[in-house]
């Protein structure tokens, strides 16, 4: 990639100063950790995707999630830990299995970090065989096993990922993380392992996708900004997160490639009853990318009208604005009976618009508005965003063009 288009994505981060069809998909502490310090990482490698959307089941040490994959999957989880004092040495990760798959899964990390938490520095390792997803951004896991489980959707392809590496962690504020760490994994395909779910009728999982057999040393890195006042459903904030995957061609003749994600969120109350929520997320790659680290979107948490994963590329940019009212707190909210009704449920008006492309078919700075792909929308969602009704329509035709899904969480 050429050194501008990585300055570009670079200033985006730093300059912000940062189901389709019918799918269903604790304490005082944690709630001050989430609101006043960046949020601790997924279990899947420490310096991927560490702010992410919580479901609020995080803090779990019990997991049970199901997959067309690995069937009924159980296990446990020792959660990372965000101490307020320096000096910490801790052991993290999960161990589990999945009862279809007949494979035992784990991650382990150990951590020691140092200085009080505003500008703390960790150094850590970590060894891993799990099965993984790139999709837990679109539908989070809870989320989505209760779909595989309920209604015969699973929304996350997945491929088998094992490795081991060691990171370092700088923390300029309570918000500011920065992570790198060196990285050796491998990637293999996985099947589908079973075809039941209580409900759905005659559907059948879709093929989990064959992932490119691939041996991986290299890079990861992460810039993350959270100043969210609270993770499961913020109403004021940013979250910005700038990801870096880097496998040079000297580590890995057969494979190397680039991999750069910004994701770029602001939470803006506009009124006691008004909130205006935005989303960009841009990716780019270069090199011989496999197939599993290709960028998907359509349908849920996407463009919302269109068709499951509908387009597909090497390059991606999406956005999504809403606009979500709280009749109950609307000065100008008439009292009319008849309106109710209203007061069960808050009132989204949403706009979705972008495209995933192949590197070769058009540069960023030639994209066009008119090139992008765009729904407009209606969603009915309760105060804390536990269920959401989204109704979509495509703006590019009338034939096909509008999509009802049900959501028990938010997209962004």
């Amino acid at each position: 990639m050429k050194r501008g288009k990585i300055q570009i994505l670079l200033l985006i981060a730093v300059g912000a100063g940062l189901f389709a069809g019918a799918a269903v998909a604790g304490s005082r502490r944690a709630h001050l950790m989430a609101s006043a310090s960046v949020a601790p990482p997924e279990p899947s490698t420490a310096v991927q995707e560490v702010c992410v959307n919580s479901s609020g089941l995080d803090d779990d040490s019990f997991m049970l999630r199901y997959s067309r994959v690995d069937g009924l999957f159980i296990g446990v989880r020792k959660p990372y830990e965000t101490y307020r004092r320096h000096g910490i040495l801790q052991l993290y990760g999960m161990a589990g299995a999945g009862l279809k798959s007949k494979r035992f899964q784990y991650r382990a990390a150990l951590e020691r970090s140092f200085l009080p938490i505003g500008i703390r520095f960790a150094i850590g390792a970590e060894i891993y065989d799990f099965t993984y997803s790139e999709d837990s951004w679109i539908i989070p896991p809870e989320e989505n096993s209760l779909a595989a489980l309920l209604i015969h959707e699973d929304f996350h392809d997945y491929y088998r990922r094992k490795g081991y590496g060691a990171y370092v962690s700088q923390n300029f504020t309570r918000h500011l993380q920065v992570k790198a760490g060196y990285y050796e994994e491998s990637h293999e395909s996985l099947e589908n392992k079973t075809d039941w779910a209580l409900f759905g009728g005659k559907k059948h999982f879709r093929p989990n996708p064959p992932a490119d057999p691939v041996s991986l040393k290299g890079v990861y890195g992460q810039v993350c900004l959270d100043t969210r006042n609270r993770r499961r459903s913020p109403r004021r904030g940013w979250l910005v997160q700038a990801l870096v995957e880097y496998f040079p061609e000297n580590l890995n003749p057969a494979q190397s490639f680039e991999r750069y994600i910004v994701d770029v969120r602001r939470y803006q109350p506009l009124s006691s009853g008004e909130n205006l929520n935005l989303r960009i997320r841009v990716g780019e790659t270069a090199g011989r990318v496999p197939v599993q680290k290709y960028f998907d979107l359509g349908g849920i948490s996407t463009l919302r009208a269109f068709r499951f994963k509908e387009f597909t590329g090497t390059r991606m940019v999406l956005g999504n604005l809403e606009y979500q009212i709280n009749w109950d707190k609307l000065d100008w909210y008439p009292d009319i009976p008849l309106l109710d009704i209203l007061d069960f449920a808050n009132l989204v008006l949403f706009v979705d618009s972008g495209l995933a492309w192949e590197r070769g078919q058009k540069e960023f700075q030639k994209l066009h508005p008119a090139d992008l792909y765009t729904d407009v929308g209606v969603a009915f969602t309760d105060d804390g965003q536990n269920w959401r009704l989204n109704i979509a329509k495509r703006t590019d035709r009338s034939e096909d063009a509008v999509r009802v899904t049900f959501r028990i969480s938010r997209p962004f």
